[in-house]
């Protein structure tokens, strides 16, 4: 059963598009309101019964969840494409198993269909232990989340139902803002990643650290941080994973140092602290030090406070 399902979505990764037609209007449509139609990606075995904790979740708040039954092997591209085609936004649930790759074929056929994306997984999954690489990589993107289920789910009915934006004034004057998001590597990139998307939005420039890849010398990178926090106007430092504990008072303490190397201060010295129970503060205290805390990224406490 496992190596079929497997055999079946190797094979729909290049399908005949004549195949791929013929099937689709073998398909009746079922009329539905998009707006209130979410897309609850299939599991990985391990994560079952956190599915149907959110699946519950969302149907009490009147959202419908699709697929409403089973998948069967045959024709699994068209069933899965015409679900997506009713929906207003793809969340899945991943965990460090690959699900014989059906998580990453889901992913990929909402991105076929440019469905809005959400996806979850475990705070304390760590991405060095994950040895599939493909899988990793789906792990990895921004629009991962890594926080509890309670936030997640909370997350997606915010995205189904979004609030006013509140109203920011900023100076957009061409080079006035550039923000250095400073984020331990692979952790608490997705987060930053969402810093970035909201910094953007809002006309603010802003810089990722360079990646930790073989072919970018360590003491080249370490530099280039050096120069980011010589030349970006304000520093955010992502304290997500408590992992990242040390590494976010080490950034702090680093960016007081280089205050002095500066021509002019720095506008803010921020912190994004992501709460959540039991998580250690991080016990520095400075005059021009800002905190930042919020379950998810907000435009209003992250613009304002820059």
């Amino acid at each position: 059963m496992t190596r079929e399902l497997s055999d079946k979505l190797k094979s729909l990764k290049e399908p005949p598009e004549r195949e791929s037609a013929v099937s689709t209007q073998e398909i009746a449509p079922i009329p539905t309101d998009s707006h209130t139609t979410i897309f609850l990606a299939v599991v990985s075995d391990d994560l079952e019964e956190r599915r149907d904790e959110v699946k519950r979740y969302l149907e009490q708040q009147s959202v419908r969840v699709l697929p409403e039954k089973a998948y069967s092997f045959a024709n699994i591209q068209p069933v899965i494409d015409q679900d997506l085609n009713q929906c207003s936004l793809f969340v899945q649930l991943l965990s460090e198993k690959t699900g014989n790759s059906l998580p990453k074929f889901q992913y990929e056929r909402a991105i076929a269909v440019d469905l809005p994306i959400l996806q979850w997984r475990a705070k304390g999954l760590n991405l060095n232990e994950v040895h599939d690489q493909e899988h990793k990589v789906l792990l990895s993107q921004s629009t991962v989340m890594a926080s509890s289920l309670v936030e997640f789910q909370e997350h997606v009915i915010n995205q189904l139902n979004p609030k006013p934006k509140p109203a920011i004034t900023i100076d957009k004057t061409e080079g006035s803002h550039l923000v250095f998001i400073n984020a331990a590597p692979n952790d608490d990139m997705p987060l930053a990643n969402q810093i970035k998307d909201i910094l953007m939005e809002n006309g603010i420039g802003c810089v990722l650290p360079p990646p930790v890849y073989p072919k970018i010398n360590a003491d080249d990178r370490d530099k280039h941080i050096a120069k980011l926090h010589l030349e970006c106007d304000a520093v955010i430092v992502v304290y997500d994973d408590t992992q990242a504990f040390c590494w976010a008072r080490d950034q702090l303490l680093y960016c007081r140092k280089m205050q002095s190397s500066r021509e002019q201060p720095f506008k803010t010295i921020a912190v994004y602290d992501k709460p959540f129970p039991d998580k250690p503060d991080l016990r520095i205290y400075l005059p021009s030090l800002r905190v930042l805390e919020c379950p998810t990224p907000q435009a209003e406490p992250v613009c304002q406070n820059l």
